[in-house]
């Protein structure tokens, strides 16, 4: 079998087409991976491919060279500037549609024979952190500041830390974009310990001396940090927008806080009690082990593959 994998040329995306394209090679599927225009131009035209995988609408080539084309969504394009995925035609004319998380399927929304499949993490990359080993506690957020319903949950969990009664953190936000420096003026009038230190290529390291992993958003459907996180053995806190349910089970590998006074409180349990940081990141990887590693979830694409060509 071979499957021609086109994404984005960098961010989630980018990465998220890196990990499909190894492990489907570990099992012995021939592959390509695209992630330029000009290489997704070329290879669209030219194809030689059982199986077209798209993260990217392909109108003037869907169906052109009859391969069939499975086209997974993994953004809220109604809000993204993803113009040619406005256009109903897109989704038409893909054989089969996947999508990261239940609530992309119901807000855009999807056809009702669309699949949910989340987005998977390479679990070597992330080494498991170690709780109880340090004086001043590690928090880590990583984020990108390119919308400003992003960078509205970082000053969010900036006036959350504020209203803390622990004082004995660091907090590490990781992550570059237009909007970083109106979050660092925010964040320089609270008077807390707080690191802003660009975007990192790998951010495994950091992410396995941390102790705690916030994320709090207004625009977001499946963030892969977030499973990066739990894959480290960090116990994440989250607020309850978009398809942050369907990743957290909320008190077993994390929480959820349905408001900002909630996240304040979960905040203030999780900086007080090791134990329990210890214990909800231990399942959290356990957790990512069973539905979110690359074995698991590119196993579920391949039996894709393998019906649409026995339709065919």
């Amino acid at each position: 079998m071979k499957v021609s994998i086109f994404t984005a040329r960098f961010g989630g995306p980018c990465e998220w087409g890196r990990g499909l394209d190894r492990e489907l090679t570990r099992a012995g599927v021939t592959t390509t991976h695209a992630h330029s225009y000009a290489k997704i131009l070329l290879n669209a035209m030219r194809t030689d491919a059982d199986v077209v995988h798209t993260t990217i609408p392909l109108p003037p080539t869907m169906r052109v060279w009859h391969t069939p084309v499975l086209l997974t969504v993994q953004g809220d394009f109604t809000i993204e500037r993803n113009i040619v995925l406005r256009y109903p035609s897109t989704i038409r004319k893909a054989t089969v549609i996947t999508t990261s998380s239940q609530y992309i399927k119901d807000k855009v929304p999807l056809p009702p024979d669309t699949t949910v499949i989340p987005n998977a993490v390479s679990m070597e990359r992330f080494k498991p952190t170690k709780h109880g080993t340090r004086y001043k506690l590690n928090l880590v957020t990583v984020m990108n500041f390119y919308f400003w319903n992003k960078c509205r949950g970082v000053i969010d969990i900036i006036d959350a830390l504020r209203r803390s009664s622990t004082a004995n953190f660091r907090y590490v936000v990781v992550g570059d974009g237009p909007y970083r420096r109106d979050v660092e003026k925010h964040a320089a009038s609270s008077g807390l310990d707080i690191i802003f230190c660009g975007q990192l290529e790998d951010t495994s390291l950091v992410l396995s001396y941390s102790d705690l992993f916030l994320y709090c958003t207004y625009q977001d459907s499946f963030p892969n940090v977030l499973v990066e996180a739990m894959s480290s053995k960090l116990p994440v806190l989250v607020n309850s927008w978009g398809g942050m349910g369907g990743i957290v089970n909320h008190g077993e590998d994390g929480l959820i806080a349905v408001n900002m006074d909630e996240y304040s409180k979960y905040l203030d349990m999780l900086l007080a009690d090791t134990a329990y940081r210890s214990r909800l990141g231990e399942q959290a990887r356990c957790s990512v082990e069973r539905k979110y590693s690359w074995s698991v979830v590119a196993k579920r694409f391949m039996d894709i593959y393998e019906r649409i060509l026995d339709e065919r």
